[in-house]
């Protein structure tokens, strides 16, 4: 079997951390300078469900989203119209 010639590794170890240290910055850099102003993370929301979205339901949803953080994700009702109210 013949041995295959090799080129020698054009990467050292220094440019190896280098370019690592440039690929990790990115997850270090905090989350208001590359989302922008009144950007808000998806960890940052809270998704709201209701069942039994008439009524005191529908108080209940507009309660807990106070900040506009909150996003409704879905809603029940056995009466059709009270889910329509809700939304």
């Amino acid at each position: 079997m013949k041995k295959r010639k090799t080129k020698p590794s054009t990467l050292s170890r220094r440019s190896f951390i280098e370019k690592g240290m440039v690929a990790s910055s990115f997850f270090l850099v905090p989350r208001h300078v590359l989302g922008g102003v009144g950007f808000t993370a998806p960890s940052d929301q809270l998704n709201l469900a209701a069942i039994g979205a008439g009524g005191k339901g529908a108080s209940d949803i507009r309660n807990a989203s106070v900040n506009g953080r909150e996003r409704v994700v879905a809603l029940c009702d056995v009466d059709f119209s009270g889910s329509a109210k809700g939304s």
